[in-house]
């Protein structure tokens, strides 16, 4: 009879022990927080075997209740020479840095730094040879904002305000070989240039419709493409003295919901899901369109299809993006799948993820190309 109640005595230590110790972690880690109802996951995903299996990341130090699932993430960047460092920033919801290559992450803003923690941040351009030196476009009041920090976005101070109210900034780009020299481009269309790190500005173009993302050539800065509103690019190879706009090709279009377009959290609408340079050979271009993805080998100036798995009139690629150490690999994202080339597209592997959610980011560490992150939307 004592050792029947010894052993029930012992069993029911181990309940209450399992229900302390399940309490505990949930309080620490908060998994329901990355699932969205239906039990999809959301928010950031690593794998660290080129996307055979994938771990769950983002959980936010100090505020267990802020994660990335419920949140609109416009960007997330490797701090340059540094990937285990990860920058990541949001639309209203501030900015994030990581230091462990994505397992906890910390709020950047506060209401004393110059940067509001519930900001819309549309870019970030980090200086490389000096880490310290970030800069942002933001909107946190009436007027749009070119931020600037030299102690590593532990402060920011204004470099440039848009002109009028409602008018927003969408881009910053870093001349990596003159690092003095900064571009951004507002939504009425404004390219400027700084020559003394936003000390001062020029106008370097008016364009037509409103500037969403600026693209440096790495290896010759003089030639710069600007993605526009409305689904264009204008093309400089003289520093902006003088413009084209490239005939970019276009797939059906696809099924989905309408709003899916070029960067939607900088307004923009076009064709084109994405535009983007290979590291290695910047004259090499991709632009993925509505459900098929282009390349060009001679700067944007003629394409070709790079035919995929995906039928026309599917759901769009939401993400792309190319292995910085072999182009012939590159990854396309989609709601709840991911594919995989190892060969330019000749063929493809279907990568599963544990979500039915889009993946609407891809990030390739460019130390490690068997370490991959995706950010996953609704």
């Amino acid at each position: 009879m004592k050792i029947a109640f010894n052993i029930v005595v012992f069993v029911f230590i181990i309940i209450i022990g399992i229900v302390v110790m399940s309490t505990i972690l949930s309080s620490v880690f908060d998994i329901s927080l990355f699932k969205r109802p239906g039990g999809s996951t959301e928010g950031i995903l690593r794998s660290d075997d080129a996307g055979e299996t994938w771990e769950i990341k983002g959980v936010v130090k100090d505020d267990r209740k802020k994660d990335f699932a419920r949140m609109t993430v416009t960007d997330i960047v490797f701090e340059p020479k540094n990937p285990e460092t990860i920058y990541l920033i949001t639309q209203g919801d501030g900015m994030y840095r990581s230091e462990d290559s994505g397992d906890i992450w910390g709020q950047l803003g506060n209401e004393n730094n110059g940067l509001h923690p519930n900001a819309t941040i549309f870019d970030i351009a980090i200086e490389e040879t000096n880490r310290d030196k970030v800069y942002i476009t933001v909107s946190q009041g009436t007027r749009g904002q070119v931020l600037k920090s030299i102690d590593r976005a532990s402060h920011f101070e204004e470099i440039y305000v848009a002109a009028v109210e409602g008018e927003l900034v969408h881009a910053v780009a870093i001349d990596r070989h003159n690092p003095h020299t900064i571009y951004t481009g507002t939504s009425s269309g404004l390219l400027l240039e700084s020559s003394d790190q936003g000390d001062s500005w020029r106008t370097v173009e008016e364009f037509s419709s409103g500037v969403l993302d600026i693209i440096l050539n790495p290896q010759d800065t003089l030639q710069l493409y600007v993605i526009r509103a409305g689904g264009f690019v204008s093309k400089s190879v003289d520093k902006g003295v003088s413009w084209v706009d490239l005939d970019l090709p276009s797939a059906p279009t696809p099924t989905g919901p309408p709003e899916i377009n070029f960067f939607p959290t900088r307004g923009g609408s076009g064709s084109f899901t994405s535009f983007s340079l290979n590291p290695a050979s910047p004259s090499h271009v991709f632009v993925v369109s509505g459900a098929g993805i282009f390349e060009s080998s001679d700067a944007g100036e003629t394409f070709e299809e790079i035919i995929t798995i995906i039928p026309s009139g599917s759901l769009p690629i939401r993400s792309f993006a190319v292995d910085p150490a072999n182009s012939n690999i590159m990854y396309l994202g989609v709601e709840g799948k991911m594919y995989k080339t190892l060969d330019g597209g000749k063929s493809w592997q279907i990568k599963n993820i544990p979500s039915v959610s889009n993946v609407s980011q891809i990030l390739i560490d460019p130390s490690n190309s068997e370490r991959i992150y995706i950010v996953l939307s609704k």
